[in-house]
């Protein structure tokens, strides 16, 4: 087609993602996303400190590595080098949901004990492929 459009289709620019604006060399492959196998891995742990958080990025990224290697092995196909990753660890924990005093009804008369609380974190790795 050579760069004439034709009723009913689109024609991409190289470099060009799908916004018009002009994606780096290194970028997209030419589709609006980083070229490769992306999964989000999410993990929750007991407590509100840094070794808490810690912890939890270490098991989402767990989580999200096992889900890419499943859906490699499936798909027939091998990762490569990770070539992005976010990290989204919330910055103040949550009380459990269940823990002594968060339950509705509860009186608030101070004689509950001290709430547990979580760290939840969300990680999103993308791999090459190979």
């Amino acid at each position: 087609m050579n760069g004439v459009a034709v009723a009913g289709t689109a024609v991409a620019a190289p470099g060009v993602v799908s916004s018009g604006i002009a994606a780096p060399a290194w970028c997209c492959g030419g589709y609006g996303g980083v070229p490769g196998l992306t999964a989000v891995g999410q993990a929750t742990v007991s407590g509100q400190s840094p070794d808490a958080r810690d912890a939890a990025i270490g098991k989402a990224v767990k989580d999200a590595t096992d889900q890419a290697n499943a859906a490699a092995e499936a798909a027939g196909i091998t990762l490569g080098p990770i070539v992005d990753l976010q990290i989204s660890a919330i910055p103040f924990a949550y009380p459990m949901i269940g823990a002594a005093g968060s339950s509705p009804g509860s009186t608030g008369t101070g004689a509950e004990p001290m709430m547990p609380y979580q760290s939840t974190v969300s990680v999103t790795i993308t791999w090459s492929l190979t």
